[in-house]
């Protein structure tokens, strides 16, 4: 099996279009694009109307929301060091062109409901 890295940077875009295309729905809601080409190749695509959305929160409050969730693929090893090592990779550079690029920035700080209450605020404000 192929890992990420050797089918390419938009591989799991291009998944996620195909599976967009097949099942419409009114809202799907992607969550830790790290990669600007994901992000153009979610915008290009005319017949998925793609918002850009870039939650921020702070260090440490992603470090204790990493080490709670404890997701398999993430371990074995939940020290602050490993996770500071996974805020080195490569994909971490391309951070601010996302945030840049995104047409809301949200502080994601505060706990889970509070921010899906004001991304639902914010759509409902909104036409796209």
């Amino acid at each position: 099996m192929l890992t990420l890295e050797e089918r390419g940077e938009g591989f799991l875009a291009k998944m996620v279009l195909d599976h967009v295309r097949g099942n419409p729905a009114d809202l799907y809601l992607l969550d830790g694009w790290r990669r600007i080409e994901q992000h153009t190749l979610m915008t290009a695509s005319p017949e998925v109307s793609f918002l850009g959305v870039f939650i921020e929160a702070p260090p440490q409050v992603m470090f204790d929301r990493w080490v709670r969730r404890a997701r398999a693929g993430d371990g074995p090893d939940f020290s602050r060091e490993a996770f500071m090592a996974q805020k080195m990779l490569p994909s971490e550079n391309e951070i601010p062109d996302l945030i840049r690029l995104s047409m809301i920035v949200m502080d994601g700080s505060q706990p889970r409901d509070v921010v899906l209450s004001r991304f639902e605020q914010y759509l409902q404000n909104e036409s796209f």
